[in-house]
């Protein structure tokens, strides 16, 4: 209750600040915010309450209501932490204001504030949800990867950052792709990804699933079956490609060579072994 109550004398001046004219307070409202402050250890005891709405209805005036309310939200170290923002405040503002203390540690973190600056809302939401692990994979991979973690639950998202961390996705060679399936079908789609993620590295594979994820996300098609067929199609082939390959253009020499060297070979073979039997009897 103490809380709120600083935070609505600080909320109210702010919002009735105005940088061209001073402030006005009345004594027993500075020393009640100032008291308030002093029980609260908070940056409103440090500064003084006046200073704090100051710069609170400074905020106020450059970003708007959004940064009343993400005070309100935050609480007296919003301020702090969106001046601190520099030329990103109004972005900070938009995190505090929607996230509150979840998106303290984004702005604190520069890379984490960076790719939030530079992809938007999605990116806010993955980085809050799902926290600093998701950080490499959303700066490589942009929007589309927040997306997809977007719909994820931790275990799934720690997922595909432990794909994106090893290589495997980017050696599925097709990562967006798969990206696209896992917006569309979530949690459901990582799961089978994530169990399957040997198979789906073959190229012929990866490229029937992609073709049509939801018969294989619904156990109406296999992958174990497609890989069967990748793998006997191209032994029954063969015969074909040998025929073709003696109507077209056999070098016959060189098989003739071949079978009489395999001819004498079998005969040296077999009279090296009559002598070898005809010693062990003379042994015997």
């Amino acid at each position: 209750m103490v809380r709120r109550i600083v935070l609505i004398l600080l909320i109210v001046v702010a919002c009735t600040y105005r940088p061209t004219q001073g402030l006005a307070w009345g004594p027993l409202v500075r020393e009640g915010v100032e008291a308030i402050g002093r029980r609260l250890g908070s940056q409103a005891a440090k500064e003084g309450a006046e200073l704090v709405a100051k710069r609170a209805g400074q905020l106020a005036a450059r970003y708007g209501d959004d940064a009343a309310r993400a005070i309100q939200k935050v609480g007296p170290d919003a301020i702090r932490l969106i001046e601190e923002a520099g030329p990103h405040g109004q972005q900070a503002v938009k995190l505090l204001m929607r996230f509150g203390d979840n998106a303290v540690w984004i702005i604190k973190r520069p890379q984490a504030m960076a790719i939030f600056v530079k992809y938007g809302d999605d990116v806010g939401e993955a980085l809050v949800r799902h926290g600093e692990m998701v950080i490499p994979l959303v700066d490589d991979l942009g929007p589309k990867a927040a997306r997809a973690l977007g719909g994820l639950n931790g275990q799934n998202a720690r997922r595909l950052v432990m794909l994106h961390r090893s290589g495997e996705l980017t050696q599925m060679n097709r990562s967006e792709e798969l990206i696209d399936v896992i917006i569309k079908y979530g949690d459901k789609a990582m799961d089978f990804i994530w169990r399957n993620k040997g198979a789906l590295a073959a190229t012929a594979v990866l490229a029937a699933f992609l073709a049509d994820p939801e018969a294989f996300l619904n156990g109406a098609r296999d992958l174990a079956a497609v890989a069967a067929e990748n793998v006997v199609r191209p032994v029954a082939e063969i015969p074909a490609r040998a025929a073709d390959g003696i109507a077209t253009g056999t070098n016959w020499t060189l098989v003739i060579l071949g079978i009489a060297c395999l001819v004498v070979a079998v005969w040296f073979l077999r009279r090296w072994l009559a002598v070898r039997a005809q010693i062990a009897r003379n042994s015997a």
